[in-house]
């Protein structure tokens, strides 16, 4: 077997598995705000505030809408990976469309970073909004997830420039009679 079909073969196998991540997302992000009150602690982002008289319905609705902004972020990565893949598939390397997948990539994981430092504070709000007042809470992190978001997304901006360069000397070789 030659190296084109092997990575075609796992090509395949990566999208089917991203496929399968993008349909679990919003699945995972319902379940925890449909369960909730009913997940083990050590699952949950340790809070610095309490949570007074449980999660209404309407926390639950706002909480998963918060939720997914990270999430759809995640989404969206997955659905550029999977389409990267698929052009593996076809024994597409070294072409615009691969360039323009890491350029979303890059992209993707800096937004990443930007809805982790969105969410926080939101769900914070979300959380507490049940809370008397005085209780309720604005909490702002910036985790280190976040910053890592950020720096591979730069590393990856720089990736597909090399990339989109070197396509560009491909192409000129290609014309060159």
């Amino acid at each position: 077997m030659n190296q084109y079909h092997k990575i075609a073969r796992t090509s395949r196998c990566y999208v089917v598995l991203l496929t399968i991540l993008l349909v679990l997302v919003p699945v995972a992000h319902g379940a925890v705000w449909l369960f909730f009150e009913h997940l083990p602690a050590d699952w949950l982002r340790p809070r610095s505030y309490a949570i007074v008289g449980g999660v209404s319905p309407l926390t639950r609705v706002l909480g998963f809408a918060v939720s997914m902004i990270k999430g759809i972020v995640v989404m969206y990565g997955l659905w550029v990976l999977i389409r990267l893949f698929k052009l593996y598939q076809k024994g597409i390397f070294f072409q615009a469309e691969n360039v323009r997948c890491f350029k979303h990539l890059s992209r993707t994981l800096v937004l990443w970073a930007f809805a982790g430092v969105l969410v926080t504070p939101l769900l914070s709000v979300v959380l507490t909004m049940n809370n008397p007042p005085g209780q309720r809470v604005v909490e702002v992190t910036l985790q280190s997830a976040d910053l890592t978001a950020l720096v591979v997304g730069g590393m990856l901006a720089v990736i597909a420039a090399v990339m989109e360069d070197g396509e560009r000397l491909q192409t000129e070789v290609d014309l060159t009679v």
